[in-house]
Order: structure tokens, then C-alpha cells, then sequence
């Protein structure tokens, strides 16, 4: 009987708070990754809802406070999944290198300064080599992949702050052996 209990008590949980689900997603400005749905996100959101409900117990707080971490903690994980599959996580420097010599080859400049921004492109990748691997890593990322920080940090599994804090220090180094290189 107790055990009947328990389980319709989690399932009224859950069926009272399905809207936080989408609700949560939506606040948060989730959006889903390439190669994954909204769908999807709603499934690992609503696993989250039945962790909440499975591990609830009344005197450690509200159940939508729970629900909510739960919730964020498996579609975030989700997103992680998804992102690490993403191309862009997985080019190495000299797909880059590749990559950008393609673009400054079709990169018809107006003015025909183009052999000058190809030199730059080049010299840049040059010096990123000198560069830490996580600091490449971002600076390829978010410059060249035109990935946000906020989505290299749920790649990295990180917070957005670590993220700025590798992309300035990558920044400074860049600078100072641009300045080295001009004496």
C-alpha cells in the first residue's frame, strides 16, 4: 500500500510540473545544438523532472526548486553530448590552417589587398601555435568557428567565465608576438 503511495505521489509531481520543463528551457535561451531537436531537449528535460520526483523527499525543500536543478543539470548534459560531436570540436590546427588558406583564396578584396590579408591569416596561425592547447582551442573556436563563449563553455563542460579568462590571456600572448614580430 505505502509503495501505491509513493508512486502516485511521484506521478502527480511530475504531471503538475511538466510546464516547467519547456519553461525552464525556454528562460534559460537553450536553443538546440546541430544534429539535435528541441525534441530532444524536452526528452532529457523531462528525465530530469522524473530524477526530481524519484529523489524528492518533502523536508529537504520545494519540489519545483529540485525540479528546476534537475532539469537544467540534464538538458545542459545533453547539449555537452551533442556539442562534442560538433566538427568544429573535433578540426586540428592544420584543418584549420587548411580551412583558412581555402577562404583567403576565394576572398576577392575589392581594393586587391588580398595577398596582404592572406600573409596576416597565415602569420596569425603561425603564432596561435605557440599558444596553450585550450587557449587555441578557444581563440579557433569562438574567432574562426564563430562559436559563442557560452557554447564553447558547455562544450568544454566549464563555466562561461574560465572561457574568458583562457580567450584573454590566448588574447595578450597574441598581441604581445604581434608586437615582437614588428621590432
Amino acid at each position: 500500500m505505502g509503495d501505491n503511495r509513493i508512486e502516485e505521489t511521484r506521478r502527480r509531481l511530475m504531471e503538475e510540473n511538466l510546464r516547467l520543463v519547456p519553461f525552464i528551457i525556454h528562460r534559460l535561451g537553450w536553443y538546440p545544438p546541430e544534429g539535435t531537436t528541441y525534441e530532444e531537449m524536452l526528452q532529457n528535460g523531462y528525465l530530469g523532472l522524473a530524477e526530481a520526483a524519484r529523489q524528492y523527499d518533502p523536508e529537504r525543500g520545494s519540489f519545483s526548486t529540485i525540479a528546476a536543478l534537475k532539469i537544467m543539470d540534464h538538458v545542459s548534459r545533453g547539449i555537452q553530448r551533442e556539442l562534442r560531436y560538433e566538427d568544429a570540436r573535433t578540426l586540428s590546427l592544420d584543418d584549420w590552417k587548411e580551412r583558412e588558406k581555402r577562404m583567403y583564396r576565394t576572398y576577392e578584396d575589392p581594393v586587391g589587398d588580398s595577398a596582404q590579408e592572406s600573409v596576416l591569416g597565415e602569420s596569425l596561425l603561425q603564432l596561435m601555435e605557440g599558444l596553450e592547447e585550450d587557449e587555441r582551442e578557444v581563440i579557433l573556436l569562438h574567432f574562426y568557428g564563430e562559436v559563442s563563449l557560452r557554447r564553447i563553455a558547455l562544450i568544454r563542460g566549464c563555466g562561461k567565465n574560465v572561457i574568458i579568462r583562457t580567450r584573454d590571456r590566448a588574447l595578450k600572448k597574441l598581441k604581445a608576438a604581434l608586437e615582437g614580430e614588428r621590432k
